[in-house]
């Protein structure tokens, strides 16, 4: 049965090889910093685990952690449940619930990318606390809504959902980074390190090539330094700490205004180039 417009397809669940690569070759990739973040030995809960990805980052960094899943979606829950030792085929809310009737404890619960899908995510997040460990630590990704090409695309008119990307077609909030750390406050959670991945809006699943854009616009949305920011990762925890960790991670594409008109003059160059070309196979 073919899935509606706001479910994600079944077939961005099916894994590629070459995906690990990526991501460990990728310092901008939230997976990439989360599987150096956990040592090796840790009890890990992984939270819409989708195809197995997490896992298949710490057999491949040949790092042994005890590792469960939350997996709501029945698909990705056949694909990743070779690499873990326990998934549960339900939402968070549930799980926690079940735990209810048994000792269950981890050193980290990750969430990435998955607070986005949550209709009310402040009570679920405020329930982890008693699945950790004293001292155990959540971590959280998700995307920044105030990425530039959000903003420029909504400046005209455009709002489209995708597959996979910050307007994925599953998302149910969408968060700044205030927003982000309102929710924090709100579950009880202090941030212990704070990471900025930075994403090439140009680049972006979010095309900007055929949109009317001027150099003052881009320029006025490049002055802030969250436009560049595609993604936010955090760890957390339930006692009052101090950040000992803020770093932005990747490039950003270099300058806005100056990489568009760049990416512009190159695209209208190859156009013509093709015309001219296609003129002289005629003659």
């Amino acid at each position: 049965m073919a899935r509606g417009i706001f479910e994600r397809p079944e077939t961005t669940f099916s894994f590629d090889q070459r995906a690990i690569g990526w991501i460990l070759n990728d310092p901008a990739n939230p997976l990439n910093q989360i599987s150096q973040l956990i040592p090796a030995g840790a009890a890990i809960l992984d939270v819409g685990a989708g195809n197995g990805i997490l896992a298949r980052l710490f057999q491949a960094l040949d790092k042994s952690v005890e590792i469960d899943a939350v997996e709501p979606d029945l698909v990705a829950k056949e694909v990743a449940a070779p690499f873990y030792q326990s998934i549960f085929p339900g939402g968070l809310e549930a799980y926690l619930e079940s735990c209810r009737e048994r000792e269950v404890r981890y050193d980290f619960i990750v969430l990435a990318d998955v607070v986005e899908h949550m209709a009310n995510p402040e009570p679920i997040l405020r329930g982890l606390k008693s699945l950790l460990t004293p001292g155990g630590s959540v971590i959280v990704s998700t995307p920044n809504v105030a990425f530039a090409s959000v903003r420029l695309a909504l400046l005209n008119g455009c709002f489209d959902y995708v597959d996979s990307g910050i307007l994925e077609r599953t998302h149910l909030r969408f968060y700044t980074l205030k927003t982000l750390k309102l929710l924090f406050v709100a579950a009880g959670l202090y941030p212990s390190a704070q990471f900025h991945c930075l994403r090439n809006p140009l680049t972006s699943e979010i095309s900007l090539d055929d949109l009317p854009l001027t150099p003052w616009t881009l320029a006025k949305i490049a002055n802030d330094e969250l436009s560049r920011v595609y993604q936010f990762l955090f760890v957390l925890q339930f006692e009052p700490c101090e950040i000992t960790v803020k770093e932005s991670l990747g490039t950003g594409g270099g300058y806005l205004p100056i990489a568009y008109i760049a990416r512009r003059t190159s695209r209208t160059i190859r156009d013509v180039l093709r015309q001219v070309r296609a003129l002289g196979s005629k003659q």
